[in-house]
């Protein structure tokens, strides 16, 4: 009793360092993006604002920040940011896993996705502004590839699905699950993308779990992105025919499925009943509370603007 009293314990304090770090991530994020938008406006005016570097910079400026506050949350509460940020290897099984994950991140969530984006355009007037990517060279894509693609796999995962998902480790799997989904949805502020980041945020979290690393979830997040980027890039299209685009969606959510059943079979060990669980998540939840509420402010803002 006492043990478990005293791990009980630990696990909230883990659970109050993780909500606070989501906060203070959240707050850099907007703080440092909008001065660096302001700062730009002021000094270059539309000149630097529409100019490629400003582009990339913008496109960096997250995944930088991300990386920072990490490493420095670690640092200053005198934690191993290898640990902390689920920077092991793992059992090669969760990479079939992952890819699992993938085809059904594609092919069927972000076809559900869609009619998501269409009810906010049929009933809120919602415009979707999708990301102005820079074109003309090969070097430009190698940039968007490293901006786009590389920096916020790998920031996002060790913020979300490393240090996040660490810090609930006395919430058990489902709760952290969900929890995650949660609050990586309203970390990009996105109306349309909301259903799809939450799935992604929930699955990425449940893989981070069993396999406890984030090198499956760095992998698949990274081809996400690197897949969107280069049908944008060279004018492609994942619009395989009404016939295909129906069968891709099955096949996708199959994907998925079986993802979620794979996972779902593996043992984590968490000790302590539903109140206890309840209560570790409520802490993070407490903590984190001021960062889950500027993101949402902007999602609204976002929504009606």
């Amino acid at each position: 009793m006492k043990e478990d009293l005293k791990a009980f314990a630990v696990a909230r304090e883990n659970a109050k360092y993780g909500g606070l770090f989501y906060s203070v991530l959240v707050f850099f994020v907007i703080a440092i993006t909008l001065l660096f938008s302001v700062l730009s406006s002021v000094v270059g005016g539309k000149e630097v604002t529409t100019a490629v570097w400003h582009k990339y910079v913008s496109y960096s400026l997250s995944g930088l920040v991300g990386i920072l506050v990490s490493v420095l949350f670690c640092k200053i509460l005198g934690k191993n940011f290898k640990d902390e940020s689920g920077l092991s290897f793992c059992e090669k099984k969760y990479y079939i896993f992952a890819i699992l994950l993938f085809l059904g991140m594609t092919f069927g969530l972000s076809g559900l996705n869609g009619y998501f984006t269409q009810f906010l355009v049929d009933n809120f007037g919602y415009k979707y502004n999708e990301i102005d990517l820079p074109k003309g060279n090969i070097g430009f894509f190698a940039l968007t590839v490293l901006t786009v693609c590389i920096l916020p796999a790998v920031a996002e995962e060790i913020s979300f699905r490393g240090i996040c998902v660490n810090s609930l480790r006395g919430a058990g799997k489902w709760g952290i699950a969900i929890l995650n989904g949660f609050i990586f949805a309203v970390f990009h502020m996105s109306p349309a993308q909301t259903p799809y980041q939450f799935a992604v945020g929930f699955s990425f979290a449940l893989l981070a779990i069993s396999s406890r690393s984030v090198f499956p979830t760095v992998l698949i997040h990274f081809l996400n992105n690197l897949l969107i980027v280069t049908v944008d890039y060279f004018g492609g299209s994942l619009d395989f025919g009404q016939v295909g685009n129906i069968v891709a969606t099955v096949v996708g959510l199959a994907s998925f499925a079986a993802f979620i059943v794979l996972t779902a079979r593996e043992k984590v060990e968490v000790k302590g009943n539903f109140v206890a669980k309840w209560m570790i998540s409520r802490r993070f939840i407490l903590f984190a509370l001021v960062g889950i509420c500027a993101s949402l402010a902007i999602w609204i803002a976002n929504l009606v603007a």
